[in-house]
């Protein structure tokens, strides 16, 4: 909130909210029995991509997601 607003007092217009969520991944991970509904994986697949809203997505692009 004191980003936003210190932003704010120096012109920038707020465009879109969005939230980012971490967390590790080795619990998810360590589970391996398939009930957590997670799967990992180093590349985005085409169900991923489909979801992903993008279009066009570059070969740059997929090395950026994948990094």
């Amino acid at each position: 909130e004191l980003l936003c607003a210190e932003l704010e007092r120096r012109g920038w217009v707020r465009e879109v909210t969005a939230e980012l969520w971490t967390g590790g991944l080795a619990p998810v991970a360590d589970l391996g029995d398939g009930t957590s509904g997670v799967l990992l994986s180093r590349d985005a697949d085409e169900a991923w991509l489909a979801r992903y809203q993008r279009k066009g997505v570059s070969e740059v692009a997929l090395r950026v997601l994948g990094g």
